[in-house]
């Protein structure tokens, strides 16, 4: 044993399998006490075809597998066919490296010990570090990012009870406004003089409502009139509105528009009778869900 610095230890460990007592991997036999100490570093050197396996142990006679991560990257492992460093916490009694698997060559281990930070003893770590649940994907666990999406048009619909991406516009700026994105919003405007059903918004195509946010009325006529506003042609009468003569009225959904009942069917307008002039300007947001 040899001290190198304060609050760390080093052993080490040499032999070939063959000449080995149970195949443990340490300098007198025994495994390593670890009562006084947090981590590890492992390095493996030597001429060796086989495999060694790190092994944990809170009473010295049931072991199991203790990962340890490789200084040169990748995933934690339990055990070792080359040369290399390996590292990582140590939370019991003891450790030990046993040859698992034996066909030539001798291997030395030099382990260090020590009671300090793990990330102290390295010069740097390489690390990618992503959310635990993709778009998409049945939710769980807890939301790590707060990235999202730059769209000018909604996203695909997703599962119920899913984890969504954040939706940012063009420019960065988080929609978070009911209305949606500008790309998404759409306005009509029409004149009425008879009591003919008149379409006020189109369309918008299959799967896609049209939710009115406000609608104006202006009747330039020398006579009231109503206006009845349906979310399908010959559909059931959603709104009506009594506008008098020479007036304008201004109706105003606020935070939560006016939805359309079923998707890809076009809003309409209807006079209760004919009249001189009656304009209507509408504006109105298109949603997938």
């Amino acid at each position: 044993m040899t001290r190198v610095v304060p609050n760390s230890h080093t052993e080490l460990m040499q032999g070939s399998a063959s000449a080995l007592k149970n195949n443990i991997l340490t300098a007198d036999e025994s495994p390593i006490l670890m009562d006084l100490f947090d981590s590890v570093v492992v390095q493996l050197s030597g001429t060796f075809v086989g495999t060694v396996i790190f092994e944990c142990s809170n009473d010295g006679i049931s072991w199991n597998a203790c990962a340890l991560i490789p200084v040169a990257g990748g995933a934690a492992a339990t055990s070792a066919t080359a040369a290399g460093h390996w590292y990582g916490t140590v939370p019991t009694v003891y450790f030990r490296i046993r040859v698992s698997a034996y066909t030539s060559g001798t291997r030395t281990a030099t382990v260090l010990l020590t009671t300090q930070p793990i990330v102290g003893l390295l010069n740097s770590i390489s690390a990618t570090i992503t959310g635990n649940v993709a778009h998409d994907a049945v939710d769980s666990g807890n939301p790590v990012k707060i990235g999202g999406h730059a769209r000018a048009a909604d996203l695909v619909a997703v599962g119920n009870a899913d984890r969504v991406d954040a939706r940012f516009d063009l420019l960065g700026k988080q929609v978070i406004v009911a209305l949606g994105v500008r790309a998404q919003m759409v306005q009509s405007a029409l004149t009425l003089t008879t009591t003919t059903e008149t379409t006020l918004f189109a369309a918008a195509g299959a799967g896609v409502y049209v939710d009115p946010s406000w609608i104006m009325f202006t009747n330039t006529s020398g006579s009231a009139v109503m206006v009845d506003i349906r979310p399908a042609t010959a559909g059931t009468v959603l709104l009506s509105v009594i506008v008098p003569a020479g007036q304008t009225l201004f109706v105003d959904f606020s935070d939560v528009p006016m939805l359309q009942p079923v998707a890809n069917g076009n809003w309409t307008a209807q006079l209760s009778a004919a009249i001189t002039d009656l304009r209507i300007l509408a504006a109105g947001v298109k949603r997938t869900a």
